[in-house]
């Protein structure tokens, strides 16, 4: 997002107090001596810089005036949905006949958790610290009283504009840094869960290792006695087969402990 010119919203029902802010948030003109130092400057010191000087004073806010609270309501739900949100919002108490400023600045607060708030205004039977109460947090509010100076506001503005766009800078990293963290967390649980899986199918492979040893021990004594016993029933065909099945399957659990041990030594 470009911070360079940051969108400033002021909401008073007087149009004269809309042309002061106009002139507050316009960009310093060079006065005519301070140019002529420049120039004496530059001349004695043989200095490779050149002061850029413009033709008037383009403004350097974005400035969108209302008059009433509502309207400023309207306009910052307005700067949600397109993703152009206000960094500072100018708002008088007073703005017949709709609701005050201060039901205005408490909307947009909980509309907006960002966004600098400055209540201007002449007279108020708020006080100030009941407007705090009001408008939390006391870091992004501020007070300023009626009659104020266009340098004042012009100071201000450019002041909360940067406070603002470096909260939202740093609001960025944190929202990265989460996702780093939360992505290094995941790979380390699964991580985590293949060691486990690991270190399990390492303790099955030692178990059926020992199993398959001590059963390869019981198969060879079967099958000793089994070839013995088919040489001694040759005789009788009926007891040899049966001696000749048991025989066949002992070789079978062979087989199927060989297999046992290629799993464990994999």
């Amino acid at each position: 997002m470009n911070y360079n010119k940051p969108r400033i919203l002021v909401a008073d029902d007087e149009t004269r107090i809309h042309d002061f802010f106009i002139e507050a948030f316009r960009k310093d003109e060079v006065s005519p001596d301070f140019s002529e130092l420049k120039d004496l400057e530059e001349e004695l010191f043989q200095s490779s810089e050149k002061t850029v000087r413009t033709g008037g004073a383009p403004e350097s806010f974005d400035v969108t005036l209302c008059t009433n609270s509502m309207d400023a309501v309207a306009q910052v739900i307005l700067s949600i949905e397109t993703k152009k949100p206000f960094a500072v919002a100018f708002l008088d108490v007073r703005m017949p006949p709709g609701p005050d400023g201060i039901w205005a600045a408490e909307t947009i607060r909980k509309l907006d958790k960002d966004i600098e708030i400055v209540i201007v205004t002449a007279f108020s039977d708020i006080h100030p610290f009941e407007i705090m109460k009001r408008v939390p947090p006391a870091h992004k509010l501020l007070y300023l009283q009626k009659p104020c100076y266009v340098l004042e506001i012009r100071h201000m503005a450019r002041s909360l504009s940067a406070k603002w766009a470096m909260e939202k800078e740093l609001n960025q990293i944190r929202e990265q840094q989460a996702h780093r963290i939360e992505s290094q967390k995941y790979a380390l649980d699964e991580a985590h869960h293949a060691l486990e899986k690991m270190q399990k199918l390492d303790a099955l492979g030692m178990f059926a290792g020992a199993v398959s040893h001590d059963f390869n021990n019981i198969l060879a004594a079967i099958l000793g006695h089994t070839e013995m016993a088919l040489m001694e029933t040759e005789h009788d065909p009926l007891v040899h087969k049966r001696i000749g099945n048991i025989h066949k399957a002992c070789f079978d659990a062979k087989d199927l402990v060989g297999r046992i041990l290629t799993f464990c030594r994999q």
